[in-house]
């Protein structure tokens, strides 16, 4: 039994290793970690076949480059300033999205690169 518990406790510690290892700010202070709902090589562009609810905004990382991302209403950017930014759309416009970007909690930019992207923010 003791054996199974050390095990286990090696294993979390690991983890929370690994977690601690993330924590890490975003490439510029404005840069939002948004998910890319149309990665290279994938099916069908969703912000060409629904533009009321997907957007594509500035890649913060590479200049023309532009990302598939989920637009949200202007309220939860006003009210949830954290969890919701404001980026720039490859129109000129701003919308309201999530913030995949949480330091210590949720920081998919780093973890997860094929599916989170950094965007410019406002």
């Amino acid at each position: 039994m003791q054996k199974i518990c050390l095990k286990s406790m090696l294993a979390f510690g690991l983890l929370s290793a690994n977690v601690a290892t993330l924590a890490a700010e975003p490439p510029h202070p404005s840069d939002v970690c948004v998910r890319n709902f149309f990665p290279e090589g994938s099916g069908m562009n969703p912000c060409e076949s629904n533009r009321t609810i997907f957007r594509e905004v500035l890649s913060s990382e590479e200049q023309g480059k532009t990302i598939c991302t989920k637009a949200y209403e202007d309220k939860f950017c006003s009210t949830t300033s954290k969890e919701y930014r404001y980026v720039e759309t490859a129109d000129g416009e701003v919308i309201c999205t999530v913030n995949f970007h949480q330091e210590g909690i949720a920081e998919y930019c780093y973890s997860s690169p094929k599916i989170f992207s950094w965007a410019k923010g406002q």
